[in-house]
């Protein structure tokens, strides 16, 4: 494992550093006065009566540390038009991905509480997930 240092240069260094300095140059802002205050967000207003059904569809749990976060494409279930030489080495690597993850035993409780029909397809909890499967 390569140790990064503000003097490394890599390209994550580098992002990270420039990161650093405009949430620096922000902050100075702040203090200063110099930045107008965020608008208020909307009230949101209650569901509509159906939503409930695929609210307990489509929500996750959060989950904390979760290695799965942004990589959504190697998790997906299958397409028709798919290489499944491709596909299965995205699978392999999702499971790979989700057998070293802190929120693994978090992420499987959550899937077995959902009833079988609900349940998503693709890797899910470190397994993967058919229609058959399912």
């Amino acid at each position: 494992m390569i140790a990064h240092t503000d003097a490394c240069g890599c390209r994550e260094c580098l992002t990270r550093q420039r990161a650093r300095e405009a949430q620096k140059r922000y902050r100075q802002r702040r203090r200063d006065g110099r930045v107008k205050p965020r608008r208020p967000q909307p009230a949101r207003s209650e569901p509509p009566a159906a939503a409930p059904v695929l609210l307990d569809v489509f929500t996750t749990p959060a989950l904390p540390g979760a290695l799965c976060r942004g990589k959504h494409a190697l998790f997906d279930p299958a397409e028709p038009s798919d290489d499944h030489r491709v596909l299965d080495q995205l699978h392999r690597e999702a499971v790979a991905l989700c057998d070293t993850c802190p929120a693994l035993a978090r992420c499987r409780s959550w899937i077995e509480s959902l009833p079988a029909h609900k349940r998503p397809t693709g890797v899910v909890a470190g397994r993967l997930i058919t229609e058959e499967t399912r």
